[in-house]
């Protein structure tokens, strides 16, 4: 069974604020799932999918993204 962390959970985990988390995902470099019923998003983000996004490569393109 699969991992799912909150934008919240991935800002503790990764010093990054639940905003900037949130930028990542809709600017596409952090791939997450969107479960909300509504008009405001609520994003779910795979353990794997956070660990790869972590990789040094994947760092290169945040800076860049001035994120």
């Amino acid at each position: 069974m699969q991992k799912y962390l909150t934008p919240r959970e991935v800002a503790r985990l990764t010093g990054f604020s639940p905003q900037k988390v949130r930028h990542l995902i809709q600017a596409g470099l952090l791939p997450a799932k969107d479960t909300s019923s509504g008009a405001r998003p609520r994003y779910l983000i795979r353990n794997h999918d956070l660990e790869s996004f972590l990789t040094p490569d994947s760092q290169k393109e945040v800076r860049h993204a001035g994120a």
